[in-house]
């Protein structure tokens, strides 16, 4: 048994709406400043409060991790069960 943590190959972004709410296609605005850190612990950027991210599709195999998309193309994932606590939903594109 290794500490290595388990990869899953996603080939299929499925899911429109995660459980926290937020939608596909929502704008979210960071509500402050998301220090990135090096293996080391070390601060190497800030993303910036007010930064605003788009909400991609998700998959349905792990509808609580949200996949982002930053402006400059980056995509990240979140824990939904602290989303809210971090972005502030903007708007949608839903109608």
């Amino acid at each position: 048994m290794t500490d290595e943590p388990e990869f899953k190959i996603v080939t299929s972004y499925t899911l429109p709406i995660y459980p926290c709410g937020v939608h596909a296609g929502d704008q979210v605005k960071l509500k402050h400043d998301l220090p990135v850190r090096d293996p080391d612990g070390n601060v190497v950027a800030t993303y910036p409060t007010g930064e605003i991210w788009q909400v991609l599709h998700g998959t349905v195999d792990e509808p609580e991790i949200i996949w982002l998309i930053k402006p400059n193309g980056q995509r990240h994932t979140w824990d939904d069960a602290d989303f809210l606590d971090s972005f502030e939903v903007l708007r949608n594109d839903r109608n």
